[in-house]
């Protein structure tokens, strides 16, 4: 399974470093200068200090001076599926390439870009020199996540196996506990919003049963879980008839891990989507089929 970026404007940054060209500056002798001609170069340009690292001042908010209380405080304020897409609009639109065209034309030939540590690197394990980790979990054994699913003309079943070196579901919202997530299209429909026959189901570990976040769903689905060494497993098993028939042969499906070592979620990993989104959009949900039928 992949990880999902902490948010999208992390991946796009990334992105969009990697793909760039050589940058026209260079430093030397503690000054910057042409790499091309070794000319010093006076930068000017604008600082974007509110984008990926929010702080109160900005916002004119003077309760609230880090991003994590940012995070929590709309989080309650309008649920943390509404707080994902909040900040998914945020992102994009705080900064875009017609907002650095405009900069550029009135002069600036730089911008300084203020980044938060905890969207590049984990916020444990890291050494007091180089190298540093850049990764949002330090090694498989932290968190890591495999699944496979059987069906018959009853039920899809599905066993989710997880790596996980810190346990942890103190919280009482289940989205920020160490839980796994099953999202079901069961035609296949791809569409841009979750409709007839559209599933998003939770199972959080320690406690019981599944919760149906989307979808209008039957009695019946059921788990089972276990920890393991190194970390839990669990197995869910979805009536057809509690959703209202069996689809096939293709079937959307997506399955994710949310992973909290301290006190929220802090990592997921999801099988097939690549932004954290597949609680809103069904057509990023990957594409199974039901081998047999």
């Amino acid at each position: 399974m992949k990880r999902l970026p902490a948010t999208s404007a992390a991946l796009v940054f990334c992105a969009a470093v990697a793909a760039a060209e050589p940058p026209p500056y260079t430093t030397r002798d503690g000054a910057v200068v042409d790499r091309t001609t070794g000319e010093k170069v006076l930068l000017q340009g604008f600082g974007i200090g509110g984008w990926l690292l929010p702080e109160g001042y900005m916002w004119g908010i003077r309760t609230l001076d880090r991003p994590r209380q940012f995070e929590e405080a709309i989080a309650e304020l309008v649920g943390v599926e509404d707080a994902q897409e909040f900040w998914r609009l945020y992102h994009e639109n705080f900064l875009t390439e017609d907002d650095v065209r405009a900069m550029k034309a009135f002069g600036a030939n730089s911008l300084r870009i203020a980044l938060l540590a905890s969207q590049l690197q984990p916020r444990e394990g890291q050494g007091d020199a180089p190298p540093y980790v850049y990764s949002r979990t330090a090694s498989p054994a932290d968190f890591s996540a495999s699944f496979m699913a059987l069906w018959d003309d009853e039920n899809l079943y599905l066993l989710i196996e997880v790596q996980d070196d810190v346990l942890v579901n103190t919280d009482p919202r289940s989205y920020h506990n160490d839980s796994v997530e099953v999202f079901l299209d069961l035609r296949n429909s791809k569409t841009a919003s979750y409709g007839d026959g559209h599933f998003q189901l939770r199972a959080t570990r320690g406690r019981d049963g599944v919760d149906v976040e989307r979808g209008e769903a039957g009695p019946g689905i059921r788990a089972g879980q276990a920890e393991t060494e190194g970390g839990y497993a669990v197995e869910i098993g979805v009536p057809w008839k509690a959703l209202g028939g069996r689809g096939g042969p293709f079937l959307g499906l997506d399955v994710h891990v949310n992973d909290n070592d301290n006190d929220r979620r802090e990592d997921k990993l999801a099988w097939w989507a690549s932004s954290d989104e597949a609680h809103l959009k069904p057509s990023i949900f990957g594409t199974a089929r039901l081998v047999g039928d």
